[in-house]
């Protein structure tokens, strides 16, 4: 598995990000259940959540459109010394991505030995740079709905408080 991002955070912020990623997913009880995230849920489930031991996974739901970008993988470590969390690629597109680099090899030596034409050397860099586009653009959608969850945390907590202040 490969490490996209590593993000620090303080013992508040941790604690505020995964009460937040707890509130707005669907809980799947099984890691195959998380493998596959092409649903459909209600307009308050923003995440798939997957608890294993150590880890605790979020990722995006997909729509028929997204899944063709590559899956990034949220883990927020369960101990509470760990004060960060990751984003990672999926186990399948770690595959891709090692194919993919696996095809870049494979054409720069069929032609250092005289053996390969134009095409396997252009079109392995260009799935690769198709697939960094398609894992930027998840980047961003996953970082634009982690933004997403914390404000209507933080929203529905504020209420919550006011309410109990009336």
């Amino acid at each position: 598995m490969i490490t996209i991002k590593t993000v620090s955070l303080s013992p508040d912020e941790k604690a505020e990000l995964e009460k937040a990623l707890r509130k707005f997913s669907a809980k799947r009880e099984t890691n195959f259940d998380f493998i596959s995230s092409e649903v459909s849920m209600g307009a308050d489930k923003i995440f798939l959540g997957y608890e294993g031991n150590r880890n605790i996974h979020f990722t995006r739901p997909r729509t028929f459109i997204d899944r063709y970008l590559p899956k990034l993988i949220i883990n927020l470590p369960r101990n509470t010394t760990d004060l960060f969390y990751r984003l990672r690629l999926s186990n399948m597109s770690t595959a891709v991505l090692a194919l993919l680099v696996i095809g870049i090899a494979a054409g720069i030596i069929s032609a250092s030995i005289g053996e390969g034409t134009i095409q396997a050397l252009i079109y392995p860099p260009g799935f690769l740079f198709m697939f960094a586009l398609g894992t930027l653009l998840e980047y961003k959608l996953s970082a634009l709905k982690v933004k997403k969850a914390i404000s209507k945390y933080r929203l529905l907590k504020h209420r919550y408080i006011e309410e109990e202040s009336l």
